[in-house]
């Protein structure tokens, strides 16, 4: 009993303190970011920032969450990955930089044009077929009685789908970006 006592306040204990150093680092984060801002002319405080924002990235654990879902929504094929030969090249991100670096670079701009020209006919072709799909209504139906059966609400599947993909890739997009 004595033991059980003592690991739940080490316990207790740890979470404070990392509790404490939470606040300390988002302190820390802001007070950063004060500073680029004031400086927001430099590019050298740009490229300062910029890199902060990889190294917490970096550091970061990828923490994947394993849903307990149906077959049908495992499987279920997300847009994204039909353009990733695309939008996760080295050359995008250069040309990224390029146009970060010198905004009226109006060759960066061509390239970016002919990548987004890409992105949008990959995109286009994989909707035309899933839209023009004999199965889509019953895909729908399926995934959505399936994500009400497996999760208690479709609202909890599209919710966990937004907060895991969307909005954490925007996220780190936006850091790799600023």
């Amino acid at each position: 009993m004595t033991t059980i006592i003592l690991l739940t306040d080490t316990c207790a204990s740890g979470l404070e303190e990392l509790q404490s150093l939470k606040k300390l680092i988002l302190e820390s984060i802001d007070q950063f970011k004060e500073c680029c801002a004031s400086l927001s002319t430099s590019k050298s405080a740009q490229d300062l920032q910029g890199s902060l924002w990889i190294e917490i990235q970096n550091r970061t654990p990828k923490v994947e969450h394993e849903t307990q879902l149906p077959p049908k929504l495992k499987e279920f094929k997300v847009l994204s990955k039909c353009v990733k030969d695309v939008e996760n090249g080295d050359d995008l991100r250069a040309i990224e930089l390029a146009i970060q670096t010198n905004p009226k670079d109006t060759a960066a701009q061509k390239q970016l044009l002919e990548k987004a020209k890409s992105l949008m006919e990959k995109y286009a072709e994989e909707i035309s077929g899933r839209v023009n799909s004999p199965e889509l209504t019953r895909t729908v139906v399926e995934i959505c009685h399936n994500g009400c059966r497996a999760l208690n609400s479709f609202r909890k599947v599209y919710d966990t789908l937004w907060d895991e993909k969307i909005v954490r890739a925007e996220d780190l997009a936006l850091q790799a970006y600023a």
